[in-house]
């Protein structure tokens, strides 16, 4: 018989957090909900000396050492793509740390330099590793531990229960943009709005420090709002009260990225709104592909006329400035993209070692380019891997944007079932807003690096679990998968619907 289901009140059930699983189930999906919440409160700085990484990064262990001893072979089996996506990463990391022989170092390219030093101080052969900086390469290694607990986490979440994680990562977007808000009171560095010492002081960047990873995570909430708006389950009037919550919200995801001053963040905003018509289909709309897709470039066209006509109106266009102008000293990603692609050349083909880029930059730096700052990233993800781990991580790489891009296209594909199969839509529109959130991620990675805060790696890999990973698996919840539309996308059903 089991427990009476759990239920909560109206508001929750506005909301979509409603519950009526096992006990055990609910209690690990609150646990991990609650583990989100502190990474998003603790990581949203891509710097690895931060006082919250104190916190951060140990607790991630602790919490990848109580998974793994607690999971079953099934819950393993569930995320084995993207769980060997990651430990894949960390072993490519873990092997720029293997000490190599003296003979087979001084054979790596770029390592004359440090074999003089030695010379000079009277050092005799050493054993060293292939990075050039172990300090940053052990850095990015404890880096990888925080999305792999969000996987670890996601194989215990079934497909019916991912619509109950848009609701919380809604309310980070929400506080993100509340403390924006606030921020912008005041520009003093010691304010405690600022939770990060190295920030863009006084501009609206919320939870994090840098205002393009907040362009990034606020644009990737509109697919976000698409899902929120196309759940289907409840009566009619519920569904207009959430697509109208859905329409106000990215009216003010789009205003507060004008007001974040993100040229990065506002282009990522309005290709987020491009795809919000595309993804509310998921939900059973029979519109025709054609439609929606004149649907969405219409909403694109007049969002972005709109923002432009407010933000003109309100005197606060710093983005529009932005998307036109370049202000003293930041055209760097010009200026260096060709010397870092040559300086990736030099230590071809292993690279310099994972997270040693501003040690490796330093010493390369030209002498004309010489200044108080120092880069801290190539603000370009394929350019610095390109230096830092050389052709095994480019082609790793490669790898994960042939899988998202697969699976996207895949699951705008799939065909949702109408009637009673409100699960499996609500899972599949779910599905394909995990595809866009990737590939804004993807696309905001080549003029900066937001997948290095632990925030949104950790939302990355929520992302991309749930885009691996089947629907229609079996499994306690009675899903199946069909196999008979394999000719024209993906078909769903449960138990109920046969």
């Amino acid at each position: 018989m089991g427990e009476p289901p759990v239920r909560f009140g109206k508001v929750a059930k506005l909301l979509l957090i409603r519950f009526s699983f096992a006990p055990r189930a609910e209690m690990v999906f609150w646990l991990f909900v609650g583990w989100v919440v502190v990474v998003f409160m603790t990581g949203g700085s891509a710097r690895g000396d931060i006082s919250t990484m104190l916190v951060l990064r140990p607790a991630a262990v602790l919490v990848c050492a109580i998974l793994l001893a607690t999971a079953a072979r099934e819950d393993l089996r569930r995320n084995q793509s993207l769980l060997a996506l990651i430990v894949a990463a960390m072993a490519l990391v873990a092997f720029h740390l293997v000490p190599l022989p003296p003979a087979l170092w001084q054979l790596l390219p770029e390592r004359e330099l440090i074999a003089r030093i030695d010379r000079a101080v009277g050092l005799g052969p050493t054993w060293r590793p292939l990075t050039l900086s172990p300090a940053a390469t052990w850095n990015a290694l404890y880096a990888l531990t925080v999305p792999l607990s969000v996987a670890l986490f996601m194989s215990r979440i079934e497909p019916r229960r991912w619509r109950s994680l848009v609701g919380p990562i809604l309310g980070l977007g929400l506080a993100s943009i509340v403390l924006g808000l606030l921020q912008t009171t005041t520009a003093n560095p010691e304010s405690a709005l600022y939770p990060y010492r190295v920030s863009n002081f006084g501009a609206p960047i919320g939870l994090f420090a840098n205002r393009n990873h907040t362009g990034a995570f606020l644009a990737a909430m509109l697919p976000l709002l698409a899902v929120f708006a196309s759940f289907r389950g409840g009566k009619d009037a519920r569904y207009r009260l959430r697509l109208t919550v859905a329409l106000f919200g990215a009216v003010t995801v789009l205003m507060f990225l004008l007001l974040l001053g993100s040229r990065a963040g506002l282009l990522l905003g309005l290709l987020g709104l491009l795809s919000m018509p595309l993804i509310h289909e998921g939900a059973g709309n029979r519109l025709p592909l054609k439609r929606r897709t004149i649907v969405a470039i219409g909403a694109a066209i007049v969002g972005a006329l709109a923002v432009v006509a407010v933000s003109l109106a309100a005197s606060r266009d710093e983005s529009l400035e932005r998307l036109f102008s370049v202000e003293p000293g930041e055209n760097y990603r010009v200026t260096t993209f060709f010397p870092l692609l040559e300086l990736g050349a030099q230590y071809f083909p292993l690279g310099s070692g994972i997270g040693t880029f501003v040690t490796t930059w330093q010493v390369h730096e030209p002498e004309a380019r010489l200044e108080p700052r120092y880069l801290n990233h190539a603000h370009n993800e394929p350019l610095e891997l390109w230096l830092t781990g050389g052709v095994p991580a480019l082609v790793l790489a490669a790898l994960v944007i042939a899988i998202v891009v697969r699976a996207t296209v895949k699951a705008f594909r799939a065909k949702g079932l109408h009637g009673k199969a409100v699960r499996e839509n609500n899972a599949l529109a779910v599905k394909k807003a995990a595809g866009v959130v990737l590939c804004l991620f993807a696309l905001a990675s080549v003029v900066d690096y937001p997948l290095r805060t632990p925030a949104l790696s950790a939302l990355a890999a929520i992302m991309l679990a749930i885009l691996l990973r089947p629907i229609g698996e079996r499994g306690r919840n009675g899903l199946r998968r069909r196999n008979d539309g394999a000719a024209s996308g993906e078909q769903y059903e449960t138990d109920a619907t046969r």
